[in-house]
């Protein structure tokens, strides 16, 4: 007799034969608006290193918070850390004027503020798109820049903002109701030089724990990856896709979402590897050759609510 483990794992986790991605021009891609809940909290850290050697070298994290129903009445928030950020080692300091700038000290340096977002254009959430600049400046030295270059340089006359940027996570909550199904979209960029990607993620329960019908799919560009069944009993798990020729792991967590009548999160995260780790073997040797930098570890994550709060 078949065990009762065999029985519910038995084609459970369906993955895309060889899934590898290539440029989005060759492979069919999602709508560019899809129907989605907005998030209702969008997150991003990013790491500076600082340009002059004669300063501390360790670097600098800056975390951007934008929450609240859109439009931009939530403002925004945000955090400067020489650490790993964290709930305890990173206060945020709350800006809701549409323009301004502001000076404080932060991990033993002089940071400058400046931000506007009157012209500000905004989709679904409260992250605005495009018509806004974000400037962070570190004892004068530029340091984070988001938004429209033309109009900080425009209004300084200098085009020393311009900078690469290194993300480390974005986190974007969003509510997706209580009928224990949801399904989010978004935009990611998972390597410096990686194609933006489109990510969707399809999920739930249908409120009938023995519905085997129940569960998950991820989509990239259109192109389902892998496929969760069963999901009451595989609520979490771990899979592994290549993108842009690295190694990224997507794990999930609903058992809150499936078993809480509270309405707690379903947690999805996409995570990026560093190192020789990141790299698909059949390219180390033209990596080498090109002699490109260490990739970083980036994170997505991604929190779905049935209720606010």
């Amino acid at each position: 007799m078949r065990s009762i483990a065999t029985c519910y794992s038995e084609n459970a986790i369906k993955v895309s034969d060889s899934y590898c991605s290539g440029p989005a021009s060759s492979r069919t891609s999602i709508s560019q608006h899809p129907t989605r809940p907005a998030p209702s909290s969008v997150t991003s850290t990013y790491k500076i290193i600082r340009n002059n050697s004669s300063l501390n070298s360790n670097p600098i994290f800056v975390t951007v918070n934008w929450s609240g129903c859109g439009g931009g009445d939530g403002g925004f928030s945000i955090s400067v850390t020489d650490k790993i950020p964290s709930a305890s080692n990173s206060p945020a300091r709350q800006f809701r004027k549409p323009k301004g700038s502001k000076e404080f000290e932060a991990c033993g340096c002089r940071i400058e503020l400046l931000w506007n977002l009157s012209p500000a254009f905004y989709d679904a959430g409260p992250e605005p798109v495009s018509g806004f600049y974000v400037v962070v400046l570190i004892d004068s030295e530029p340091g984070l820049f988001l938004g429209d270059v033309e109009e900080i340089e425009d209004e300084e006359g200098e085009d020393g903002f311009r900078r690469e940027l290194s993300p480390v996570s974005r986190i974007e909550k969003f509510v997706s109701g209580g009928s224990g199904r949801g399904s989010y979209s978004t935009r990611a960029q998972f390597s410096r030089v990686g194609e933006m990607h489109d990510v969707m993620i399809n999920f739930g329960t249908g409120g009938d724990q023995s519905s085997a019908a129940a569960g998950m799919s991820v989509l990239i560009d259109g192109r389902r990856v892998f496929e969760v069944r069963r999901l009451r009993w595989n609520f979490r798990g771990n899979q592994t896709i290549f993108l842009d020729g690295i190694v990224v792991d997507v794990m999930w967590d609903l058992h809150d979402w499936s078993f809480k009548e509270t309405g707690e999160a379903a947690v999805f995260l996409f995570r990026t590897r560093s190192g020789l780790d990141s790299r698909l073997w059949l390219e180390e040797k033209i990596l080498e050759q090109k002699k490109d930098p260490e990739r970083a570890e980036f994170s997505l994550l991604i929190c779905a609510c049935k209720k606010p709060g």
